[in-house]
């Protein structure tokens, strides 16, 4: 069986750990990605807010990472919004 997309993804993102580019925001989150999330935590989050994530992202957060690398400062884990200097919880009402 083939190497999937997201094998690739984890090892451009070991391989820039090792030889990372000058480029904005990377300092902040060093071509790392949080740790995957339990499937239970996964099911809990689309529980509360009655939603399905799509099955793309489920299999990234739960198998590679939940946030951390990405463009600029990374990507958020699961259920956290920027709060200017640092992360905060989402809630319904943020409207976001």
């Amino acid at each position: 069986m083939g190497v999937s997309e997201f094998e690739r993804v984890a090892d451009i993102l070991r391989q820039l750990q090792v030889k990372p580019p000058n480029v904005f925001g990377a300092k902040a989150h060093g071509f790392r990605l949080n740790p995957p999330l339990a499937e239970d935590a996964i099911e809990d989050f689309e529980r509360q807010h009655s939603i399905r994530l799509p099955s793309d992202f489920r299999e990234f957060i739960s198998k590679i990472g939940d946030g951390g690398a990405g463009p600029f400062y990374g990507i958020f884990p699961l259920g956290v919004v920027d709060e200017g200097f640092g992360f905060r919880n989402w809630h319904e009402p943020d409207g976001l």
